[in-house]
């Protein structure tokens, strides 16, 4: 009984191709292509074309008579087509991929068949490769969080780069950007505010420019951290007096001008407020001579109604109430140099806010629209919310 021909491996027939002498009892063997290989384990005729000889088939397909343009090619003018492009292939194989794309054995092909048959034999590739390729994923590893309640929100720090996270609790997490936490800080408020078990943090934003962390708590008061220090997370200002609890804050520095900077935040009445620092750099708000006197790192506490008062040169105070809900989302695009907030009710969804150069009361500009808006985006570039 004659044993198979290994597969892959070349057969005796080449050496009766080039005469030499077979030994006696010797029996020509052959062995059919397979779906994936062709003769003597070469890879199949279309994976072994080149960009260049397709090309040269896609120009060649047509046959041009004396009148007409001919576009389909029968088997036998589809192997002379080949033959004359395709140094490495033999008829044998043109004639397999004829039958293969002719899959309704109309009896001819045109370069449209050969293309939708092309797309169809790499698509079965490339979902082989799916199926059988294992991906390569990173091990799981777990992260241990320092927050107990739900997370405000992430941003990132610029210079240098962190990450922060801010839990409904009030707990504060820098991280390093291979995510191991870098510093953990309790947010607390004065002894004569409100129980750490009630304080809340709504929102918070970093100040770029100047290396500090605002926090907006439902103590109805805003927070100034510094970051800056390397050893301690010192509360540098709190202001307080605020109407209604803020829940929404946005920055924004000037870049060519970086001592002017604006700190926008809404509440829960539906307005929007703005502190518009004009030496931020320096100081965020002028210390008194009595608060100088004593050590520098002491929070100082800052009365809203002072700043619009204008008892702090540094600092002014602008507002609308344009909203009858909650105000979602504040910011102040310098483009525009104008207010955007919205809120979730229709008569007054978006509303756009003006400053005005002797009122602290801005102008508004309103827009309804249907069930209200609950976030936004702008565009400088495309000038589009």
């Amino acid at each position: 009984m004659e044993k198979p021909l290994p597969e892959g491996k070349p057969s005796q027939i080449d050496g009766a191709k080039n005469g030499e002498k077979q030994p006696d009892g010797y029996k020509q063997l052959s062995y059919k292509n397979s779906a994936n290989v062709t003769s003597f384990g070469k890879l199949k005729l279309l994976s072994r074309l080149t960009i260049q000889e397709l090309r040269a088939i896609q120009r060649s397909f047509p046959i041009i008579l004396l009148d007409t343009v001919e576009l389909k090619r029968d088997i036998e003018q589809f192997c002379e087509l080949l033959s004359s492009i395709v140094i490495d292939g033999n008829k044998a194989e043109f004639r397999e991929l004829f039958d293969t794309i002719d899959t309704d054995k109309e009896g001819f092909v045109d370069w449209d068949k050969f293309c939708s048959h092309m797309q169809r034999d790499y698509q079965e590739k490339d979902d082989r490769l799916k199926t059988t390729q294992v991906p390569q994923w990173r091990e799981m590893k777990n992260i241990n969080s320092p927050h107990k309640e739900s997370i405000q929100k992430i941003t990132m720090l610029m210079n240098p780069p962190r990450y922060v996270t801010v839990s409904k609790e009030g707990v504060a997490v820098i991280w390093n950007l291979n995510m191991k936490p870098f510093r953990t800080i309790r947010v607390t408020t004065e002894p004569d505010g409100v129980k750490q078990r009630d304080l809340w943090i709504t929102d918070f934003v970093p100040m770029q420019n100047i290396y500090k962390l605002v926090l907006a708590m439902t103590s109805k008061e805003i927070a100034i951290y510094d970051l800056s220090s390397k050893s301690e997370f010192l509360c540098q200002y709190r202001i307080r007096g605020l109407k209604s609890t803020p829940i929404s804050l946005n920055f924004w520095s000037n870049p060519e001008q970086p001592n002017e900077s604006i700190l926008v935040f809404g509440d829960v009445a539906g307005c929007v407020n703005a502190l518009i620092f004009c030496e931020s750099t320096i100081s965020l708000f002028d210390r008194s001579a009595q608060a100088s006197s004593n050590q520098q790192d002491i929070t100082l506490i800052v009365d809203i109604g002072d700043i619009a008062k204008g008892h702090y040169k540094n600092c002014r105070f602008a507002f609308h109430e344009g909203h009858t809900e909650w105000t979602r989302q504040v910011m102040y695009t310098g483009v525009l140099d104008c207010f955007i907030s919205c809120a979730t009710n229709y008569k007054n969804a978006l509303v756009l806010g003006w400053m005005e150069k002797t009122k602290s009361t801005m102008r508004t500009t309103v827009f309804k629209i249907s069930q209200g808006v609950n976030a936004f985006d702008y565009n400088e570039k495309l000038n589009l919310i």
